[in-house]
């Protein structure tokens, strides 16, 4: 084993266990656990900086190594201490933040005592791509318009979602529009070898843009005093109920934006089979979008789920149209998101993973979350009130080529 594969395997472990600590709320979270936390984030960075290093030394420097600067290290440190809970906690009282809290908030730039970091929202964070410290590069703005940003990608905020699973990324960005842009036309599109002396091909590039501007996603529970003093884990139960509805809402928006922006399709005059189904996954290998199967990601209805788990090869087979799907394709999803069935038909999704061209859906840094105590304060009854900013539509650099719909035929 070479020593950047031995350090590695150290910084799996490591993220492996504050992944573990991250999801600890109350008074799991001890002093000696939060010590712990810390000791593992400056152990990560300082592996980190060791594996590149030997990467370097072994000649597998892809040119892209660099030193984490002491502003980034000291967000990691900050963002490794904060706690979710802790904003909650001081919204639910009204207390103003203090401690890593609030430092971890003024090097976000993020103003106001509503102001929650979006990064810590995720009910599974992506701790790998926080210790990157990939978030943290600076916007780039485009030329002549002040306040827009060419998005790039960052922390997801929301892991486990479906959408996230089928490929789709969340970036964390900052303030400003966001602009995606895709080639439509490769510049010097008919290069290839010359005859001596004879012009380069000069072809001009070309580009389409599409920009995307924050949505409110709002989230909300409410809770009586007597609740509180009765039920000593009430809090932590509202605090999970607020954040699971919000990457809910979130989930199921992208997943209809997916829906639209591919074409549609009727549905299929026969009923599926084994066979029509194969040529169904098959057919979408294009050799531009798609390579292989395993980028290519399947989502499917509940009632789709159980008509393909009940058609196999052949009489003889135990082999299933639902378990080939998994063995063939990157990720095949059954989820209640998928449009019902209708007239004996359900819709199913196939997203394709393009290489450099990822279908994302921007979320805004800065979150926000508002006690009420005042509305109802006559029943004893307070709000909180998260809010989150996103587009509600997803990102698809190649559109009707990277989705597409199925629309099988069940009976």
């Amino acid at each position: 084993m070479t020593q950047s594969q031995k350090l590695q395997f150290r910084m799996s472990k490591i993220k492996q266990r504050l992944a573990e600590i991250n999801k600890l709320e109350g008074n799991a979270f001890t002093p000696e656990i939060r010590e712990e936390a810390e000791r593992l984030q400056t152990e990560y960075t300082d592996k980190e900086v060791q594996f590149r290093s030997a990467l370097i030394a072994e000649g597998h420097d892809d040119g892209k190594a660099n030193v984490v600067d002491g502003e980034v290290r000291e967000r990691r440190r900050l963002a490794s201490r904060a706690r979710l809970s802790t904003y909650f906690d001081r919204a639910w009282s009204g207390v103003p933040l203090d401690g890593a809290e609030k430092e971890l908030n003024e090097a976000l730039k993020l103003t106001g005592e509503d102001a929650v970091p979006i990064d810590l929202l995720a009910d599974v964070e992506d701790l790998e791509a926080r210790a990157s410290g990939i978030q943290d590069r600076a916007v780039t703005s485009t030329p002549g318009d002040y306040g827009e940003n060419v998005a790039r990608i960052t922390l997801p905020a929301f892991a486990q979602t479906i959408a996230a699973r089928l490929g789709v990324r969340m970036p964390v960005v900052g303030a400003g529009k966001q602009i995606f842009m895709t080639m439509t036309t490769k510049p010097a599109s008919g290069a290839g070898f010359v005859a001596k002396s004879a012009a380069a091909d000069a072809t001009a590039g070309g580009w389409t843009t599409t920009t995307k501007t924050p949505q409110r996603l709002t989230g909300r529970v409410s809770w009586n005093i007597e609740g509180v003093a009765e039920l000593a884990q009430l809090e932590n139960a509202l605090r999970r109920a607020l954040r699971k509805q919000i990457a809910d809402k979130m989930d199921q928006a992208v997943i209809d934006g997916l829906y639209t922006a591919a074409a549609a399709v009727n549905a299929d005059g026969s009923v599926i089979t084994w066979a029509t189904w194969q040529s169904k996954i098959l057919a979408q290998l294009d050799g531009v979008y798609a390579g292989s199967l395993r980028e290519v990601s399947v989502l499917v209805g509940p009632d789709t789920f159980q008509k393909l788990g009940g058609l196999f090869r052949n009489t003889n087979s135990d082999l299933d149209a639902w378990s080939y799907t998994e063995n063939k394709v990157r990720a095949a999803l059954v989820s209640s998101r998928a449009p019902a069935k209708a007239s004996s038909a359900q819709k199913a999704l196939v997203v394709k993973s393009v290489p450099d061209a990822p279908i994302e859906v921007p979320v805004w840094r800065r979150a926000s979350l508002v006690r009420d105590p005042f509305t109802d304060s006559g029943k004893g009854i307070v709000h909180a009130t998260l809010n989150v900013l996103a587009t509600n539509s997803p990102a698809v650099p190649h559109g009707q080529s990277q989705v597409k719909i199925l629309h099988p035929k069940l009976s």
